[in-house]
């Protein structure tokens, strides 16, 4: 019969009915991303690395959601990374070599001073070209020191108590007063 035929028909048209593919694009923009980022910068990378391995493509529509879900996992993974610290060992050993210096030896300490208190222990690594500044700005503090004059007042008083007239001591003991007195 006629509508037999067009049941089976219709049966077979809606049986070969495919379902569009699901939407890829805030998958592949993530991974775009994620394949921007240089891993060495951050402190751990399995999260997003995991992340883009659990992408599964050719589902189609009906899994929309889990799709979305593969894309919300690569952006959560890349939002959760953390960048490495910077290195510091410069500015420590600058550090290091500045708080062995007897500050009391130089005329002004406080460019040394205010170069160590500029120290920002909590920079990562995309900020090492400041960590760098500070390692430099300490050694060029150090470098810059100049010492304080000596005091000669001891001396002075000292040579005050020289006799003047040294013809009544021995050659050997004038020789060695002569040769103390060089020596300042």
């Amino acid at each position: 019969s006629e509508v037999d035929k067009s049941i089976d028909e219709l049966n077979s048209a809606i049986d070969g009915l495919v379902y569009k593919e699901a939407d890829y694009t805030k998958v592949d923009e993530m991974i775009t991303k994620a394949n921007a980022l240089d891993k060495n910068m951050y402190k751990d990378f399995s999260g997003v690395e995991e992340a883009l391995a659990n992408v599964v493509y050719d589902l189609d529509i009906t899994h929309q959601e889990e799709v979305n879900a593969m894309a919300k996992a690569i952006e959560d993974a890349i939002n959760a990374l953390e960048y490495k610290d910077a290195d510091y060992s410069k500015v420590n050993d600058a550090v290091t070599k500045a708080n062995g210096l007897n500050k009391d030896l130089y005329k002004d300490f406080s460019a040394v001073e205010k170069a160590l208190e500029a120290v920002n222990p909590d920079l990562d690594i995309t900020q090492q070209e400041e960590v760098d500044a500070m390692a430099k700005a300490i050694e060029d503090a150090i470098r810059a020191l100049e010492y304080k004059d000596a005091d000669y007042s001891a001396v002075e008083k000292a040579k005050e108590k020289v006799p003047a007239d040294l013809s009544i001591y021995t050659e050997e003991s004038v020789k060695a007063l002569n040769d103390a007195l060089a020596g300042v």
